[in-house]
């Protein structure tokens, strides 16, 4: 629940759309050899002379995975984790569906469902996945999908004269433990990256351990490690059975040579590392010293990081190095890094920074194509041939048409699970006040806010609502049940501190209208009634005039709101909303943070729009559709 920073705008050499003209890349930079005085930041020169070309997706409008488009991949398609089949179709999945690019550019619904999360096997049409993290080809041509959402590994099989099939090879026993042994039984707790070998061998980073899939048995092959970090000397090898990483909260962060040596970007201890399968040993082989231990910082200047060989160089330390994936045919790894540029290492140990218009290579088709991701959509970039001549830039119009084509919105593309529900009016107003003694609150219905995937909350935590609406004002109480009121955390704070998230704290989301590619409004109050307001995540574009008070009971603490429709862009206009209310509560000493919804978001992300409660507001004349 909290309100993330938004992308900050892209230069315009990065934006493409309908007429975005194919650019060329023709910016060069040397570099001095080892043990001289270098740039912090050295330009990789790997795809000068190289043609960029839009494919699918957009970087500037990205469309919530509800409203993903079938259609002609230059107005359809969308971001996620891409792989290219042995007869040029490129695969995307994204999230909670599979999309196909055919080799004549059309955009196919594959499997899975655009915005609906579950674990459902069988016919793809009807299939269900929780979270795509990465998919991939196997040596046979065969599609495997790692659902990190449902910690299960799962594969995608056509059939002739009906839809592709979806079966779970592993994972199919639960979650949340590592277990090996036979595939049936075998479990994951978080598989966080995938890599196949050319013999069909598969492996995965499980959080902290690395595990492989051969002949049906799934084995852990650090069971001395897990998390944490090596000891020095940190350039010698270490046994692989020891090994130990800390990769929480990440995706892709392994690759390989398909035949005996792993690449695993360790994010937490901000290096990159090689295992040798053959010695069974494993070294750090860019990055210098993990994280927090001495050396590990910038050896000199002031950049919070540095290209370079080896351990000379430095990843950026602000989230450290996330994700991997390494170029079977060149033997480059392009590492996505977080706070920083994507960047690339050579063969010869060297990692630079690739340039801004590129993004993080993902694919190689069999073409020498390779496709690279750039928020929320592909590019492909194509080395130009032998006395070919780079094609002239169109000259920019006024107005660029955005590459997806925004129709009206269908109610009909609603999930038939999302709620719907209606708000009555009163027939006073209450007073605001922080208690629900008014007679309007006593007749109005009660809701329970529950755990994001629908099930119930603890009952000593629980939250119940009510909301009503006249003409002028949208009105809700809620109370929270806290059974250690000593413990609240809100300390004092100014209007849209962003520090607020870090404390018990209950939000309303209002977004008038169905259409939830429109930012909704959002407000957090915490029990001192001190607010957080803004609107799709920016504090500085909503700042409404609210009336709110908060209380405190015995077990619980209460608030009351009312917010005037004027001060809701398109609020008095509208009578169908989109409507969540959410409650956060830190935790508490053996007490676990708990988050709880009113939608049913499947996910811990608050800003699922598409996921949100529809609501008739009766004094507006809403029906429910």
């Amino acid at each position: 629940m909290i309100p993330n920073a938004t992308d900050a705008s892209l230069p315009a050499a990065r934006r493409f759309g309908a007429i975005l003209p194919v650019a060329i890349i023709a910016i060069t930079a040397a570099f001095p050899a080892a043990g001289e005085d270098r740039p912090s930041r050295i330009w990789s020169t790997e795809f000068d002379d190289w043609v960029i070309e839009p494919f699918c997706g957009t970087p500037s409008s990205p469309l919530p995975p509800a409203f993903f488009q079938q259609g002609p991949a230059s107005e359809s398609g969308g971001g996620g984790t891409l792989a290219v089949a042995p007869d040029g179709a490129v695969f995307v999945g994204s999230g909670t569906f599979i999309f196909r690019v055919s080799t004549a550019g059309r955009v196919e619904l594959i499997a899975g469902k655009p915005g609906v999360s579950g674990i459902i096997d069988g016919p793809a049409d009807r299939a269900l996945f929780r979270g795509i993290s990465l998919i991939a080809f196997g040596p046979k041509g065969e599609l495997y999908v790692l659902d990190q959402g449902a910690a299960r590994l799962r594969q995608l099989l056509p059939r002739e004269g009906g839809p592709w099939e979806v079966k779970t090879i592993v994972g199919a026993a639960g979650r949340g433990q590592r277990r090996d042994g036979p595939a049936e039984t075998a479990t994951f707790i978080n598989p966080c990256g995938m890599t196949i070998f050319d013999d069909g061998r598969i492996f995965f980073m499980d959080n902290d351990w690395l595990r492989v899939l051969e002949n049906g048995v799934l084995t852990t092959l650090n069971p001395k490690g897990g998390h944490g970090q090596d000891d020095p000397p940190w350039e010698d090898p270490k046994p692989l059975e020891s090994a130990r990483f800390r990769i929480l909260f990440t995706n892709n962060c392994i690759t390989s040579d398909g035949k005996n040596l792993l690449y695993v970007a360790d994010m937490w201890n901000n290096v990159l590392r090689e295992i040798n399968l053959e010695k069974k040993e494993i070294r750090i082989v860019n990055g210098g010293p993990m994280r927090g231990k001495p050396g590990s910082g910038t050896p000199k200047g002031t950049d919070p990081f540095r290209d370079g060989p080896g351990m000379e160089m430095r990843f950026h330390p602000g989230g450290g190095v996330t994700t991997a994936w390494m170029d079977r045919v060149t033997g480059n790894i392009y590492l996505g890094v977080a706070d920083d540029r994507p960047h690339i290492r050579t063969p010869d140990g060297w990692v630079r920074t690739l340039k801004d218009e590129i993004g993080l290579p993902v694919a190689r088709d069999g073409e020498g194509r390779i496709y690279s991701s750039i928020r929320g959509g592909f590019v492909r970039l194509r080395k130009l041939k032998p006395g070919e001549k780079p094609p002239e830039p169109e000259r920019a119009e006024a107005r660029e048409e955005p590459l997806f084509r925004r129709a009206p919105f269908d109610p009909k593309t609603i999930p038939a699970d999302v709620g719907r529900f209606v708000i009555g009016k009163p027939n006073r107003p209450p007073t605001i006040d922080g208690r629900d003694d008014d007679e309007c609150w006593k007749s109005a219905p009660s809701f329970q806010l529950r755990r994001p995937d629908g099930s119930p909350a603890r009952e000593a935590t629980r939250t119940e609502a009510r909301m009503l609406a006249d003409e002028r004002n949208f009105y809700l109480f809620a109370r929270c049940r806290e059974p250690l009121p000593a413990e609240l955390k809100a300390p004092a704070r100014n209007r849209d501190d962003d520090g607020f998230w870090n404390d018990d704290y209950l939000e309303v989301f209002l977004l008038p209208g169905l259409d939830p590619r429109e930012p909704a409004c959002q407000i957090m109050v915490n029990p001192r009634g001190q607010t957080w307001d803004g609107r799709g995540r920016n504090a500085k574009a909503w700042n409404p005039k609210l009336d709110i008070k908060t209380a405190s009971e015995e077990t619980a603490w209460t608030v009351e709101i009312a917010v005037p429709l004027a001060e809701v862009p398109g609020g008095a206009g509208q009578g169908l909303w989109r409507v969540n209310v959410g409650r956060s509560r830190p935790r508490r000493g053996s007490d676990a943070a708990q988050e709880t919804t009113w939608s049913v978001l499947y996910s811990t992300n608050s800003h699922l729009y598409e996921r949100f409660n529809v609501v008739a507001i009766e004094a507006l004349g809403g029906k429910l559709p």
